[in-house]
């Protein structure tokens, strides 16, 4: 887009293709969002199965994207789902118009190559995907990765030789890594970027020395060493593959956590988050890398999920799931810190006075509950059918549209109701049954009777 004037997205045009409920939705999670005196950070929208929670996402993206248009360089939003394919199914449906497209870069670790064309766009989208993006830990990745990582440590360590190659060869095959190396083209890396991540290595140097412990370079120098011949990954020593994907699995988590200071996202959406609940706890590695996108800087992050948490626990389920931990882990995530105590507060409020009920004490119960429903609502929505249309029809319609019937149906429809009548007569009401569809067709029905 360099060279071309790009505009503001229509926000009026978006909103109008919506439905009544679905701007009502966009228009209360952006005042929650961002013009309240004190503003949701993180927002759930729950509305039901088929009534366009990705349409309401789309208009709140108009209408963030004119809020920020003239504050901002470079806007960015990130598109989080469980895998590419959902991504490529709904991520057109987020475009505002064509002027914006998707960058898919399928790892956050490939982000080097994309950074310096996303701070010359007005607007950006960028879809991720959990598996790929925050699990990286004692994993090689993808070769793309492992080469890029190859050339930007060559340009920060400035090493040589067959061994370091040797070290991110891992499954491939000598020849085929070092065309991919030497196809690369280096000068896709973005120089900013490259800075961050040899900041990012000394700070990770002070670290190790503070917890008296060997530094990155320290352990690719061994590995350099234990490695200097290329041989078939099979064939390497177990333990030596473990310091590798132990290695190239931090290298990674580092790079991404660079990644993200130079993603610098404005806006998060979830994609049917209850998929990957563990990046919301932040209490593993990939939660712990995810909580670093979810807390830069004045990010918001949206949740959509037409089943984020089921209402009760069955007995069935009980000891496997526990549906009110999910929904209290879920408002963990939603509330602010001061907010999350008073939750539970209400909570227990709410329980006693639905005690007091049985004993035919109501008094402050509607008060318990409105205050218990304010602080929800603070964070979420959810629009369900019935509530989707003014007279709540259901979004159903009534259509009279009468069907003439012939003579020859009547006849037809009296002619198969007696041979299924005969055939249960004659013992086979079983298998009438067990084969409705297939003893359907009054043809050969008859044909079964001549051979009877």
């Amino acid at each position: 887009m360099s060279g071309k004037i790009v505009k503001c997205p229509d926000v009026g045009k978006i909103l109008s293709g919506l439905k009544d409920f679905q701007r009502d939705s966009v228009a209360h999670v952006f005042r929650r969002m961002y013009l309240d005196e004190q503003p949701a950070r993180r927002f759930l929208i729950a509305d039901e199965v088929g009534l366009g929670k990705t349409l309401v996402a789309r208009g709140i993206v108009a209408k963030v994207v004119e809020k920020l248009w003239n504050e901002k360089d470079a806007i960015n939003i990130v598109y989080i789902c469980s895998n590419s394919d959902i991504a490529q199914q709904n991520v057109r449906r987020l475009q505002l118009s064509k002027d914006f497209d998707f960058r898919t870069p399928e790892r956050i670790t490939l982000l080097p190559q994309y950074v310096d064309d996303l701070r010359k766009n007005p607007l950006n989208f960028v879809a991720l995907t959990p598996g790929t993006s925050f699990d990286l830990k004692n994993s090689t990745g993808r070769k793309e990765e492992r080469v890029l990582l190859y050339w930007m440590l060559r340009k920060i360590w400035k090493f040589q030789g067959a061994a370091a190659k040797n070290v991110f060869q891992v499954g491939m095959t000598s020849k085929n890594f070092r065309q991919m190396l030497n196809r690369f083209d280096t000068a896709t890396i973005s120089s900013r970027l490259m800075s961050d991540f040899r900041a990012a290595l000394r700070d990770d140097i002070q670290h190790c020395r503070d917890e008296n412990r060997q530094t990155l370079k320290c352990r690719f120098n061994r590995l350099c060493r234990q490695m200097p011949k290329s041989k078939p990954w099979s064939r390497v020593d177990p333990e030596i593959q473990g310091e590798v994907r132990s290695f190239i699995g931090e290298m990674r988590a580092l790079l991404a956590e660079t990644c993200i200071r130079s993603l610098s996202p404005d806006l998060i959406i979830l994609d049917e988050f209850q998929r990957f609940r563990n990046l919301l706890d932040g209490t593993d590695e990939a939660g712990e890398l995810a909580a670093k996108l979810f807390d830069w800087r004045e990010v918001r992050v949206i949740l959509l999920s037409a089943t984020p948490y089921k209402m009760y626990t069955s007995g069935a389920e009980v000891g496997r799931d526990d549906h009110y931990s999910e929904f209290l882990r879920t408002m963990a995530f939603l509330l602010p810190d001061k907010e999350k105590s008073t939750l539970a507060g209400l909570l227990k409020d709410y329980r006693s006075h639905l005690y007091a009920l049985a004993e035919g004490d109501g008094r402050g119960t509607a008060d318990a509950r409105t205050a218990l429903e304010q602080t929800l609502r603070s964070v979420m929505v959810r629009t369900e059918r019935l509530a989707a249309s003014p007279d709540r029809d259901g979004m159903l319609q009534e259509i009279h549209d009468p069907i003439r019937i012939e003579p020859a149906d009547v006849s037809g429809y009296v002619q198969l109701a007696r041979i299924v009548e005969w055939l249960e007569t004659e013992g086979h009401g079983e298998a009438l049954g067990d084969q409705v569809e297939y003893w359907k067709s009054a043809p050969y029905l008859l044909n079964f009777m001549e051979g009877y």
